[in-house]
């Protein structure tokens, strides 16, 4: 019985082989040559393409769109609790590892009541320990200045620039309080 693969946001060599129906060191190739644009997870060696990475290597190499998984009905329109706003705000992210925390300016590129996504500056390398990872993200710019926030890091994409999905976990009254009347007024 053959396994049926669905859409999502990332894709393993096994599933990108399978799609296309070729062998995985063909696709281990393409990766490695930087032929097919993906990340390696945090802490290990296994490779990752994000869909739309995929869907452009596919385009450029002639390849059927139709090969890859439609959305399924489930699928439909996910909705967070809170909606994310976009924003732009200077921020540090102190990444707490086995040896020592690790700080590096980021940009907040949106925000919700729950969570943010940060972007590292092109260029940057990070040692980033493996799974669950505890970070603090400390906002530098106003009107969030002063603002520090525990969090754990939820999702990583190093396709472009390093793209961090934090969920927020402990944070005062007080600056609940702000974070809610800055989102309200976006």
């Amino acid at each position: 019985m053959e396994r049926k693969i669905r859409r999502k946001n990332s894709y393993t060599t096994g599933e990108i082989a399978r799609i296309l129906g070729i062998n995985i060191n063909t696709v281990i190739k393409w990766f490695d040559d930087e032929q097919l644009k993906g990340f390696r997870l945090p802490g290990s060696l296994e490779r990752r393409v994000p869909y739309e990475a995929l869907k452009d290597f596919m385009r450029s190499h002639n390849l059927p769109l139709e090969l890859l998984p439609a959305p399924e009905e489930s699928e439909r329109g996910y909705r967070r609790a809170y909606p994310r706003k976009v924003v732009s705000l200077s921020a540090e992210l102190a990444i707490k590892g086995s040896d020592e925390a690790v700080t590096v300016p980021v940009s907040v590129i949106n925000l919700s009541k729950l969570g943010a996504k940060a972007e590292v500056e092109a260029g940057k390398e990070l040692k980033i320990p493996a799974p669950p990872v505890e970070v603090s993200l400390k906002f530098a710019a106003d009107p969030l200045d002063g603002l520090e926030v525990k969090s754990h890091l939820i999702h990583l994409n190093a396709a472009q620039k390093i793209t961090m999905g934090l969920k927020f976990l402990e944070m005062s009254e007080e600056w609940e309080k702000k974070l809610e009347s800055f989102l309200d007024s976006l």
